[in-house]
């Protein structure tokens, strides 16, 4: 009995290493103790933005994370990842540490050695608060102007860009000391479907999709990726999604010679929890596919459900043999990872003396990516000059990937920081939010024909047509008018936005990215971004 106690207890610890499981607190709750002790033994947590107030409370949590796995007698530290994307995803935001620039910014200066030093500085900070593994870099090719869920978070649409961006980015993460995760296989770039509420479908053979989506995982994988974690998108004539169907799986293990870690997107998107036959038993079908690591964010039922799930499943021999053939890859990744050192209290002064370095570095690089898409002559501003800053009253957020995961759904910085840029410049402009209904149109164009300049932020124009017209009013009604997109670039790019005559580029809703494009505005610098996209 005794050897069959200890046979069933390490089979529990090799498919606990696989899960990795979300909470909600912000301090070491009942439900993850429950998950990281026996029975189940999970090896490696997610945390998102609602798991985060301030750096020291987010060391302490780590700290005492690892602290639960060595009383339940994890011979490895708990992997603890997190999507720190930066930009548009960015879970430790400002005020906790500096902004740092995302995909797009990068792809815009054009630098592979911008995207590495990001990918260090994020490495950097996020070992200082003891977090292990970024889910990042992005290697999605945004191919598709109408894509709701990748956009900015891609280096842009040329597959060979992204592929010399996502490498050098991964090369700063592991020199930063982070296990990285290349995202996500085979591309999410040619979708005009958010996986977080439905199933996406590209109609595209293998052929085509090595030509451009697969490009950037093939160089991932060349730079020894640790992980590439699988899209919830069923590719040409299959029924599945990637992450639950074997054929596309197969393809990175032999055609591009895959032997690391494969990770499930989260199992409980709708792409899988409503349309693939639920999170439970999605957990067998993409271990059984062939991803190596099931991730399920948010819910302690369906997580201890599918881990025990699974464990019924393990009965059927070779499927606990393919077990632990992924518990070796896992294992493989955390070889380098002490449980002693984990245990160790992450050091803050450390993190504070980071933090100052990425502010700088941060700073230069926004400087570096703000566009110039369209117009010069109205350039600089007068720093003097009667103006007026307008912006929409809803800002819309078409992904659900800001929001999935957390109690709310707030953006890396609100617009309020926006104006706090601009009168730095100008302390007397004044401001005014526009209405989808349309309410205060008319207030607004009086407001703006009455004044000097007229600075309209948009935020995805392209998928907000009230957005649109308040631009093409102004555009007739202003004396002068820039426009600054302040997310994707696509607002007002080709011919049907060629109406606007000053237009600027930052790709992240952020005060930081916003500076970028301030500076160039009022003169301090020449605008040096060049657009990683093509027109629609």
């Amino acid at each position: 009995m005794a050897a069959a106690s200890q046979i069933q207890d390490k089979l529990r610890r090799q498919i606990g290493s696989l899960f990795i499981v979300g909470f909600h607190g912000q301090t070491v709750d009942e439900d993850i103790k429950k998950l990281i002790r026996a029975p189940y033994y999970v090896g490696q947590i997610v945390l998102f933005q609602r798991n985060v107030a301030n750096a020291t409370q987010l060391a302490q949590l780590t700290h005492d994370l690892q602290g639960v796995a060595k009383e339940a007698g994890h011979e490895h530290p708990l992997i603890i990842g997190i999507d720190q994307e930066n930009g548009l995803v960015t879970r430790i935001a400002p005020p906790i540490t500096p902004q740092l620039p995302g995909s797009m910014t990068l792809g815009a200066t054009g630098a592979s050695e911008d995207a590495y030093n990001v990918g260090k500085a994020t490495g950097r900070v996020l070992r200082s608060l003891g977090i292990n593994m970024n889910y990042g870099p992005v290697c999605d090719v945004n191919n598709n102007p109408s894509n709701p869920v990748i956009g900015v978070r891609s280096f842009g649409d040329d597959p060979t860009k992204v592929a010399d961006s996502a490498a050098a980015n991964l090369r700063g993460l592991r020199d930063g000391g982070i296990i990285s995760c290349a995202k996500h296989f085979p591309g999410h770039g040619d979708t005009a479907v958010d996986s977080h509420y439905g199933l996406p479908k590209i109609e595209k053979t293998w052929e085509q999709l090595e030509r451009c989506e697969v490009v950037p995982f093939k160089r991932a994988v060349e730079n020894n990726i640790e992980s590439v974690m699988t899209a919830h998108i069923v590719f040409g004539d299959s029924s599945l999604p990637a992450t639950l169907d074997p054929k596309v799986l197969s393809k990175l293990r032999s055609n591009l010679n895959y032997q690391g870690v494969i990770i499930s997107d989260c199992l409980e998107m709708n792409a899988i929890r409503t349309e693939c036959g639920g999170t439970v038993q999605g957990a067998v079908t993409a271990l059984k596919a062939g991803c190596d690591c099931v991730m399920i964010c948010h819910t302690i039922a369906l997580q201890s459900g599918a881990l025990d799930v699974v464990y019924a499943a393990a009965e059927d021999s070779s499927f606990a043999e393919q077990l632990t053939t992924s518990h070796r890859r896992v294992n493989a990744t955390r070889q380098d990872l002490s449980l002693e050192a984990a245990c160790s209290k992450p050091d803050l002064q450390s993190f504070y003396h980071i933090s100052a370095e990425n502010a700088k570095l941060a700073l230069d690089v926004y400087k570096r990516s703000a566009t110039l898409v369209r117009g010069s002559k109205i350039l600089p501003l007068k720093k003097d000059g009667n103006m007026l800053f307008i912006l929409p009253a809803e800002m819309p957020i078409p992904s659900g990937v800001v929001e999935y995961g957390d109690l709310q759904a707030p953006v890396p910085e609100t617009p309020s920081g926006y104006l706090e840029v601009l009168k730095s410049f100008n302390p007397h402009i004044q401001t005014m939010k526009f209405f989808q209904n349309g309410s205060n149109d008319k207030e607004i164009l009086d407001a703006a024909a009455a004044t000097d300049t007229v600075i309209l932020a948009t935020r995805n124009a392209r998928f907000s047509p009230y957005q649109r017209k308040m631009a093409r009013s102004l555009q007739a009604a202003a004396p002068a008018l820039v426009v600054i997109a302040t997310c994707d670039p696509y607002d007002f790019l080709g011919e049907d936005g060629a109406f606007v005559e000053n237009y600027v580029a930052i790709y992240e809703p952020t005060a930081a990215a916003f500076q970028g494009a301030a500076d160039v505005l009022f003169g301090v610098c020449e605008a040096r971004g060049r657009l990683p996209v093509r027109a629609p």
